[in-house]
């Protein structure tokens, strides 16, 4: 693990394996412990790193609660991060708020990216009324506290069947998130995801490779939302899964794994 302190201090991070450099960013509510089950399997063809975002650690949580951490603050972290592993360019793999990140990061950062694979993320904004839905989610942590809303919203990033078959890998998701998580931290999070701009041009008009992985019965990110972006990216790899949701790292681990082999097989 590295870790190091500066005005924009890298994240802490693990890194496994040999190859193409692949480092992956995990979404809100997560961790990057949220990757293990196909750590190995992936390490076997690449070199991954897997950073933790700021506050997702169980570090002390260093932000004032007035001071704003927006996405493109973590993007300069996650510079700093790759500069300490000494790691020129790589493929980014961002899961939901993970691929706003990646996308921020791309953005300020051209020159360090060889390729973009977005796991059930999008480059459009927050419309109306999910900035509306994020505001009351905020009320409700600052009320309730974050262990009440992780319990309400994590099951219900997984297809209900796969949640029905698979009970303690929710479990187990929420286990790691309730080790760290805090209204603070999430609150912050979410505020830096309701700020983040459109950047679909960006997307569309970029060399790099991307990627696009969906879920059919994805409700967080949902595909009618994904579909027009995948149809401006002609060359874009893709992926539709039927029957998986948010959680695709979980939920078909074999799937994404044979989508990343061949991505990364390609740079």
């Amino acid at each position: 693990m590295g870790q190091a302190a500066a005005s924009h201090k890298p994240l802490t991070y693990r890194r496994l394996g040999e190859g193409p450099w692949l480092v992956g960013l995990h979404g809100f509510g997560e961790d990057g412990r949220i990757w293990d089950n196909i750590l190995h399997e992936l390490s076997e063809t690449a070199e991954v790193i897997v950073p933790t975002l700021p506050g997702c650690d169980g570090q002390e949580w260093t932000y004032l609660h007035d001071e704003y951490l927006s996405l493109e603050y973590m993007a300069d972290q996650l510079l700093e991060t790759l500069t300490d592993a000494k790691i020129h360019a790589c493929t980014l793999l961002g899961h939901s708020m993970g691929g706003y990140l990646s996308l921020a990061f791309a953005e300020r950062h051209p020159e360090r990216i060889h390729g973009l694979v977005l796991l059930h993320s999008t480059a459009m904004p927050d419309s109306e009324s999910k900035r509306t839905q994020r505001v009351r989610s905020i009320r409700f942590m600052e009320t309730y506290g974050a262990a009440a809303f992780l319990r309400e919203t994590i099951p219900a990033l997984y297809a209900p069947a796969f949640a029905a078959a698979h009970p303690s890998i929710i479990q187990k998701h929420l286990q790691h998130a309730l080790e760290w998580a805090s209204p603070a931290v999430l609150i912050a999070h979410y505020r830096a995801m309701m700020d983040r701009p459109d950047r679909q041009q960006y997307l569309q008009d970029s060399r790099w490779a991307a990627g696009f992985l969906a879920g059919a019965l994805d409700k967080a990110v949902p595909l009618e939302e994904i579909l027009p972006q995948i149809a401006g990216l002609p060359t874009a790899q893709k992926a539709i899964w039927a029957d998986i949701a948010h959680m695709g790292m979980k939920e078909c681990p074999k799937q994404l794994v044979a989508f990343l082999t061949s991505f990364l097989s390609d740079r």
